[in-house]
């Protein structure tokens, strides 16, 4: 018989040993091409008839999820196999062995052990005579018998990561395996190691808790009462309903408030709303890796397997914006004032100053308009405005003149955060209630300042790269170059940080080929020719912001490289030239400086009333590409578009 030897054949039919599925398929195909089977084979089909051959799966708990999933494939692959599968419960192994041994001897072919113990368990000589394997979800060094693992410890650290990189920094961890050591948990600890962030042990737990105390543990965590509450967490699989439940009965949205992550998956995950983000254990891999350990069996066998996990990433996890010092960013809903609060500010009659780095650009315009409408409305007289030209000693004098005005109200950005460090520090000395505009002085700290208002950079980051993507997408192009900004800001870094982790994750197909860093907007054209001369198959070319996304089209057309797609950040009249003139930028994501302009008034206004006002405020941007250009236009600049814009966009 070709291909298979008698033997295995004798094995098949007679079912004197475990024989994989796959090799089993391939003796019955060989069978039935046969024009006539040999004698011995119809006799022993008559004889199989009626003899049935056991597979026994020892598992030690019925309401673990993993072990459950174990046991479900296993029957799954064993369908029609002549083969009965029987699940035992055990908490002595041994003992059970004995009583299955003496019971049904004859009959085992296999053994399959769930365990999830460091130590290796140790069995009486005739168990191993019986082809065995372990499957566990701890890769434990100390198992030298044949296993099988499910890889938790890469898996657990891959999802920690992405919340890591999502600007997640206390992520609680709950889980039920009663085990202070397990890969799941390294996984999850080795990831704040990398990223040398400390883990709360605090908001830790790995211990099977009951209904009462798993909610005394979630009230521990996310009530009013914590002043720094987890916002992200992972969940053990058999309490996920739970966690949901109590999320929903108090308020908590998923994810805006808190990203939740399974420690396994279900199939009802993708049905809820949000879908449920999880780790994923291959099952089906783990199973006929188990499989085939058993048919290569022998007493002296030693074969330890590591079976990959998926992330598999959907809605019940997302980013949050961090300001300079870590901090959660909130949105502008979260400081609004009611009619009541507006009545009284207008009878405290106060002032306010405002000292820009830099003047006669829309966004600083923009953000005074916004300033300016809501001010008049609460009865907030501005008295001094103050342009310091991107000179760090022009504005420290300003700010003293600023100073000698006694405003109640002092919003300013500094031109330079080390030079400036000084004045501003005279401004925190000073009765003035101090806001500030996208950074921070050096030396400064969340107690000296009412609060900084900015965009939200993760989703700024995160909007540019995804428009790049789905426009290279559309176009069939893949090979992705990066221009970040190399300096130690806060913002753009955490944009540019957002938008390569959104390519990385969401876009599979895209790859980064190349990443390059500029320090000044001089050096991007220069930049742009090295990267494309050292790299000529890139398609797309992410950009910090759109004042060198500029020089970067300089760059493409001295190359007759125009085919190159651009994805960056900010409209201003020559990117919107450029899209509607179907250039390479085909979409922007675009701040709304008027409405961080009013964030800065509704700050200055609760801090007036002595209220908490969050010490960061991030405005989410737009997405801004042909179709609606000439509407965003309108929302961000508060006018209607130029006619040569308009005009443009006609005769296209």
């Amino acid at each position: 018989m070709a291909g298979v030897s008698v033997a295995t054949v004798s094995h098949v039919v007679r079912k004197t040993r475990y024989v994989s599925p796959e090799l089993e398929r391939k003796v019955e195909e060989v069978l039935s091409s046969l024009d006539s089977v040999p004698n011995f084979v119809l006799k022993q089909n008559k004889k199989n008839e009626n003899k049935v051959q056991i597979l026994l799966v020892y598992v030690p708990n019925f309401s673990d999820k993993f072990q459950m999933g174990v046991l479900a494939e296993i029957r799954q692959q064993q369908t029609n196999k002549n083969v009965l599968v029987i699940p035992v419960e055990y908490q002595d192994i041994t003992k059970e062995f004995e009583v299955m041994f003496d019971s049904f001897a004859e009959k085992i072919i296999g053994q399959i052990l769930i365990y999830s113990e460091k130590v290796e368990p140790v069995f009486p000589k005739k168990f191993y005579k019986i082809p065995f394997v372990i499957i566990s979800t701890n890769n434990y060094e100390t198992i030298t018998l044949p296993s099988i693992s499910s890889d938790s410890c890469a898996g657990v650290e891959h999802a920690t990561n992405h919340l890591i990189k999502s600007g997640h920094s206390r992520i609680a961890y709950i889980d039920f395996s009663d085990k202070v050591e397990n890969d799941s948990l390294l996984g999850f600890k080795q990831a704040f190691q990398k990223s040398q962030l400390e883990i709360d042990e605090k908001i830790v737990s790995t211990r099977r808790l009951s209904e009462k105390e798993l909610l005394e543990k979630l009230h521990e965590l996310f009530s009013q009462d914590n002043l720094y509450p987890p916002t992200g967490i992972f969940v053990d699989p058999i309490i996920i309903n739970e966690v949901i439940g109590y999320f929903s009965k108090t308020g908590y949205r998923i994810p805006e408030d808190i990203s939740v992550i399974s420690l396994g998956s279900e199939s009802w995950y993708s049905l809820c709303n949000p879908a449920i983000t999880s780790i994923e254990h291959d099952f089906s891999s783990i199973v006929s890796e188990a499989l085939n350990i058993l048919h290569s069996y022998s007493a002296d066998l030693q074969v330890k397997k590591v079976v990959p996990t998926t992330f598999h990433l959907q809605n019940s996890t997302s980013g949050i914006a961090k300001g300079p010092f870590g901090e959660k960013a909130y949105s502008i809903d979260s400081i609004m004032l009611t009619e009541k609060e507006i009545a009284e500010i207008k009878q405290t009659k106060r002032t306010a100053v405002i000292s820009f780095h830099y003047t006669g650009a829309s966004w600083m315009n923009l953000h005074e308009a916004g300033i300016n409408k809501l001010f008049n409305e609460l009865n907030i007289n501005i008295i001094g405005v103050t342009d310091a030209h991107f000179d760090s000693d022009l504005q420290n004098k300003q700010i003293d003149s600023l100073l000698s005005l006694e405003p109640d109200i002092f919003i300013a950005i500094p031109t330079d955060t080390a030079k400036t460090a000084e004045a501003f520090k005279k401004i925190v000395d000073s009765p003035s209630q101090l806001i500030l505009i996208t950074n921070v002085p050096k030396g400064l700290t969340p107690n000296d300042y009412v609060s900084v208002v900015s965009v939200n950079e993760l989703t700024n980051g995160r909007l540019a790269a995804r428009g790049l993507c789905e426009q290279m997408a559309a176009n069939g192009k893949t090979k992705v170059g990066l221009m970040t900004f190399d300096s130690d800001f806060y913002a753009t870094n955490q944009r540019d940080t957002s938008a390569q982790q959104l390519i990385d994750e969401d876009f599979p197909a895209m790859e980064i080929v190349a990443t390059s860093s500029f320090k000044s907007e001089s050096e991007v054209f220069d930049k742009t020719l090295e990267l494309l001369v050292e790299h000529p198959e890139i398609e797309g070319l992410y950009i910090s912001w759109d004042g060198p996304a500029q020089q970067v089209i300089k760059a493409l057309a001295t190359l007759d490289r125009l085919d190159i797609i651009v994805g960056t950040v900010d409209l201003d009249f020559s990117s919107a030239l450029v899209i509607a003139e179907d250039g390479p930028i085909k979409c922007v994501s675009a701040q709304q400086p008027f409405e961080q302009g009013r964030a800065i008034a509704l700050a200055a206004a609760q801090s007036i009333l002595h209220k908490h006002v969050p010490s960061f405020i991030g405005i989410e941007p737009l997405m801004v590409n042909k179709g609606n250009l000439l509407n965003s236009w309108r929302t961000i600049f508060k006018e209607e578009p130029p006619k040569e814009l308009r005009e443009l966009l006609a005769r296209k």
